[in-house]
């Protein structure tokens, strides 16, 4: 499964690949597993995930009748240049291709540190909140999902059902959103999760690498100086 602590490095951490090159092993920086290729236990296949998230979105621009410069309108048009350039095997992917990634994550980076802090944080607190109070559910339509790794019916969930959730139609004052705010919000958790897909392209973590906090740390609350 993407494992939330996942979700999260990939939707807000530094891009580590070194531009012109293939380097995409990085150290795990959480206790969870995550196995990028097929086989037993393996993650999500990431392309597989981003060809339904590019379907509905999409599926939403004509909808929504968004103009060429919408932010969501160059998500999907830098996709459909980056398959162009062959994506298939997302562990072996070609300098150029990786190129192109790097872009377009860059593109998404750029667009969401122009806007305040709180816009975008909030949108993430929302999506993890709403993903995790699913989760709680042993019996919930997502741990289904989860559990037997169908990437078509994941993507299609939260793009349906989490983002929706995450949009809302009441600011922090409960008063109703405005046209523009629902739209900026929306914006904001598709360029999110692009950019994780993304990153998780760009980005692979060796199967055995497991943070693991000694027990005797767990839970503790010393205060910790780094100099």
């Amino acid at each position: 499964m993407i494992i939330v602590s996942f979700e999260i490095i990939g939707m807000l951490a530094k891009v580590y690949r070194i531009r012109g090159s293939s380097f995409r092993m990085i150290p795990n920086p959480t206790k969870d597993f995550w196995l990028k290729k097929n086989g037993q236990k393996a993650s999500w296949k990431i392309t597989r995930l981003m060809d339904v998230f590019q379907a509905k979105l999409k599926d939403l621009i004509e909808t929504e009748n968004f103009d060429k410069l919408h932010h969501c309108t160059t998500i999907s048009r830098e996709w459909d240049d980056i398959k162009q350039l062959g994506c298939a095997d997302e562990a072996s992917l070609s300098i150029e291709t990786r190129e192109a990634i790097h872009d377009a994550l860059d593109g998404r980076t750029k667009y969401l540190l122009s806007l305040s802090q709180n816009d975008v944080v909030g949108i993430l607190v929302a999506h993890i909140t709403k993903v995790m109070e699913i989760l709680d559910d042993p019996n919930s339509p997502l741990n289904t999902i989860v559990l037997a790794n169908k990437e078509e019916a994941l993507l299609n969930y939260y793009f349906d059902d989490i983002r929706l959730a995450v949009i809302g139609n009441l600011d922090t004052n409960k008063k109703p959103l405005t046209k523009e705010a629902t739209e900026q919000r929306n914006t904001v958790w598709i360029s999110l999760i692009f950019r994780m897909l993304c990153w998780f392209l760009l980005h692979d973590f060796d199967k055995s690498d497991i943070k693991i906090v000694p027990a005797d740390l767990i839970g503790s609350r010393m205060p910790v100086y780094i100099g």
